[in-house]
């Protein structure tokens, strides 16, 4: 019987940063459960919603709104703060 071995992680876990949402005015961004953009949206936001840095995958970044809620958008549209937190 071969021995099942659990899955290597899909993302990087980062060191948790603030950062927004940065992109033309008027236009909105779609969170997505998943980093795909076959995933299913979430949410939507518009540019200067902040939010907390999770994890990264390829272009993709997982973030946490101030509300709690979390899911993964395209990196090309936020601004990260360098800054560390705790």
């Amino acid at each position: 019987q071969k021995e099942q071995r659990s899955p290597t992680p899909t993302s990087t876990p980062v060191k948790q940063s603030k950062g927004k949402i940065s992109t033309d005015v008027g236009s909105t961004i779609r969170m997505r459960s998943k980093p795909s953009t076959s995933s299913e949206i979430v949410t939507t936001m518009k540019s200067g919603t902040e939010f907390t840095l999770m994890s990264e995958k390829d272009d993709w970044i997982e973030i946490q709104l101030p509300t709690g809620q979390k899911g993964w958008i395209k990196k090309e549209f936020t601004t990260i703060d360098q800054k560390e937190t705790r």
